[in-house]
Formats: C-alpha cells, structure tokens, sequence
C-alpha cells in the first residue's frame, strides 16, 4: 500500500514527527492498510499542525471514494490526532497542548518548554466524528477520545457543563 511512498525503507514524513507519536502514526497506517487491503493509496503527508497529528491520502483514489472505506480511513484519521492531541510528541507520556512562542506543542510535564493552552472543564478531548463499528459508517457523534483504549466515547451533549 506504502510502496510508492517508501524511500529507503522508510515512510517519507515519519521522520517529521517525533518519537512519541511514532507508535500512532504507525497503528493509524495499520488501520488505513486494513481498510483498503491490497489497493493502493497513497499517504501524501504526515505532519504535525496546530499541535496535532495530521495525516493526508489522496482522496481522488477510487479506493478511498467508496464510502464504507472512505469512513474507515477518516476514523483512523480521527483517531490517530485525537490521541496525538493528548500524547507527549517527544516521548509518547500523556500530554498536553502548549504554546512555545508562536508554535503550538502537545507534551507532557516533563518535556513542556511553554504555556500550557487552557482547556474548558469538561471538554476535554472532545471531538466530533462520524462512529464507525469496523465495518460500516454510523452516525456523527460528540465523543471524548480515551487514551488507554484508543477509542471515541459517545458523549450527550447534554451532560457537558455550561460554558462560562
């Protein structure tokens, strides 16, 4: 699936993030591989931007326009920032956002350099993506990203807090 991304046995962009992130970006292709099986698709960028994981494919690929598909590739997606949102990029300890002058970071206590961003009680690893059972897209839902299982939580809207 990778092949034509591939020089000199590695990945292009996965030298561009750090070793804490190495292991998502690595179960996020793993999951994208299982999605397309043998059919191609391209990768075209693996980057960090606003702090987060972001991974990019070629969406014009026939693969990737089959629905049951496309949703698989875009949960990984969902899935592999998510937990970049939340993972030390340096180290892979649970982390946090930061803003070291103009650039924004996600790491833990001990590699943090800057402000900690200030995140609203409750909303914590929050986001909204389209469920998906394995197999088949399901609805859109509000879910809170749960590190230790690698998984969005369905969340009702309701039981948040009222914003200040």
């Amino acid at each position: 699936m990778f092949d034509s991304a591939r020089v000199g046995g590695h990945v292009p962009g996965l030298s561009l993030v750090d070793d804490g992130w190495r292991h998502i970006v690595c179960r996020a292709i793993a999951r994208i591989a299982t999605a397309v099986g043998t059919s191609p698709l391209k990768i075209t960028a693996i980057s960090r931007r606003s702090g987060v994981l972001r991974l990019d494919y070629d969406r014009s690929s026939s693969i990737a326009r089959l629905p049951d598909i496309e949703a698989a590739i875009q949960y990984a997606i969902a899935l592999a920032e998510a937990g970049s949102a939340c993972t030390c990029e340096r180290c892979g300890r649970e982390g946090c956002l930061h803003q070291v002058g103009s650039e924004l970071v996600t790491a833990c206590v001990a590699h943090a350099n800057g402000v900690k961003v200030r995140e609203v009680r409750g909303f914590e690893n929050l986001h909204v993506v389209r469920s998906f059972d394995g197999k088949r897209p399901g609805p859109i839902i509000l879910g809170r990203y749960d590190r230790i299982t690698d998984v969005f939580v369905a969340v009702d809207p309701r039981s948040l807090p009222a914003k200040e």
